[in-house]
């Protein structure tokens, strides 16, 4: 993960200006990137989180948690504002 990512994850929200503020004239490019990475382990975090809950809770077989990960990803990806939120379904 992204030192910038981990750095930000224990900043809470409301501080999240200050942060902004104290990034200096190259802010513009490190958040910017850093929200790249910041969208990336969103959806992967979600697939991780949905793909073990199906298997665990749900007693999902390994396809069926396949197809929930891939569910979960899409919305996750729609919100976020992907153009293509079905773009990146694994198969495996």
């Amino acid at each position: 993960m992204d030192k910038g990512v981990r750095r930000l994850l224990a900043v809470p929200p409301a501080k999240w200006d200050e942060q902004w503020e104290a990034g200096g004239e190259h802010r513009v490019r490190s958040f910017a990137r850093i929200a790249v990475n910041a969208r990336f382990w969103a959806v992967f975090l979600a697939r991780l989180a949905a793909y073990f809950e199906a298997r665990s809770v749900d007693g999902y077989t390994h396809e069926h948690a396949v197809k929930r990960q891939n569910m979960v990803a899409d919305r996750v990806r729609k919100a976020l504002g992907y153009a293509y939120p079905k773009a990146d379904r694994l198969v495996f």
